[in-house]
């Protein structure tokens, strides 16, 4: 799933004048570094290319969870 919301005012270093983002992932159970550095790389270069946000201008969280309920049920 994604939800991406526009029209945020978002400060970086006290300035809101370039495009900024601030990401969270969250993951049915946790990854590795390695993964979680690919992804960062692939999202940072998604969000330059189509949002022009640079890449000093970003920040990516991850969350890790087992504890997941769908479709009634828990994962």
């Amino acid at each position: 799933m994604l939800a991406i919301e526009g029209e945020i005012p978002m400060y970086f270093r006290g300035d809101n004048s370039e495009p900024v983002a601030f990401i969270e992932i969250k993951t049915f159970g946790s990854a590795s570094s390695d993964v979680y550095e690919k992804m960062t790389k692939e999202l940072t270069k998604i969000y330059g290319d189509i949002l022009g946000v640079a890449p000093d201008h970003m920040y990516i969280r991850y969350f890790g969870s087992d504890d997941w309920g769908w479709n009634g049920i828990n994962l």
